[in-house]
């Protein structure tokens, strides 16, 4: 069954894109040192516009199900459930960092 595509996805996308190229290069002269940080930036940017560009662009091959094995189910299900809970009461893993060495606490504040 393909999927419906929509009309202006595209062009949207590339309006966004466009944007976000441009907030980058407006911003580029104000950074220090961002020849060091640019190769993997792009990089980055251009493996992610792969990924949604396959997402939304890309018949898929086949029509199966995915399915997962009850071990793996319950993982995806227990971390789930960890990050809403840290993310409503995050006070119990920042007392835990009390007691942690200094660099470790620095980076979580």
């Amino acid at each position: 069954m393909a999927r419906p595509r929509r009309r202006g996805g595209r062009l949207a996308f590339v309006a966004a894109v466009k944007k976000a190229i441009s907030r980058w290069r407006a911003e580029l002269p104000r950074r220090r040192g961002a020849a060091g940080k640019t190769p993997p930036g792009v990089a980055g940017f251009y493996y992610y516009l792969r990924i949604v560009a396959a997402m939304y662009w890309q018949e898929p091959n086949d029509d199966r199900a995915i399915t997962m094995n009850p071990l793996s189910k319950f993982v995806v299900g227990l971390l789930t459930a960890a990050i809403f809970f840290f993310g409503i009461f995050p006070q119990p893993l920042l007392n835990s960092l009390r007691g942690a060495p200094a660099p470790i606490a620095q980076a979580a504040r």
